[in-house]
């Protein structure tokens, strides 16, 4: 692995983490209006980090590419919540 695949997934993890961070912030203030499509953005958002990391830290393609298949989830959700975060 290289140096630059470990530094890109401990960014992606640090991003993750922000995310988990926020969530537990709108958690809390969820009977806010537009709490419940900001945590579904974050939720995408952590989701979407994390398995992207995973993808960068395992060293065989068929993992590789199985990481990558779950990662599509996170980063189909992230326009659809954003949109209706924004109406």
């Amino acid at each position: 692995m290289y140096h630059r695949d470990l530094l890109y997934a401990i960014l992606l993890l640090i991003s993750a983490l922000a995310s988990v961070i926020t969530m537990t912030f709108i958690w809390r203030r969820r009977s806010t209006p537009g709490a419940l499509p900001l945590l579904m953005l974050m939720l995408g958002t952590a989701e979407w980090s994390l398995t992207y990391a995973v993808h960068w830290l395992v060293p065989d393609l068929p993992s590789k590419v199985f990481w990558l298949d779950v990662t599509y989830i996170g980063a189909a959700s992230v326009p659809t919540s954003f949109f209706v975060f924004t109406l």
